[in-house]
């Protein structure tokens, strides 16, 4: 789960959910040989999930009526999870 300082719990979960997703891709990307594709088929079931994440993200964002600060938090959150994945 993210250590967060969201407060919405609709963007709360989608975060838990999106780290989810990226730490499984991690996963399997760093458990790969580079004569070794068989986790491949693996990869393209995060994949999907991660796009039915996005449309479900599209449409929780626009029904939204998000404060400045929970925006903010957004925001924060999007860059604690890029900084652990950019070394």
């Amino acid at each position: 789960m993210v250590s967060s300082q969201i407060e919405n719990p609709i963007f709360l979960e989608l975060f838990n959910e999106y780290q989810s997703i990226i730490d499984e891709y991690e996963a399997i990307l760093s458990s790969l040989d580079s004569d070794d594709f068989s986790r491949i088929s693996e990869m393209g079931l995060v994949t999907k999930r991660a796009s039915l994440w996005v449309d479900k993200w599209e449409k929780e964002i626009k029904k939204a009526n998000l404060s400045h600060k929970e925006k903010i938090e957004i925001i924060d959150e999007y860059e604690k999870i890029f900084k652990k994945y950019i070394k």
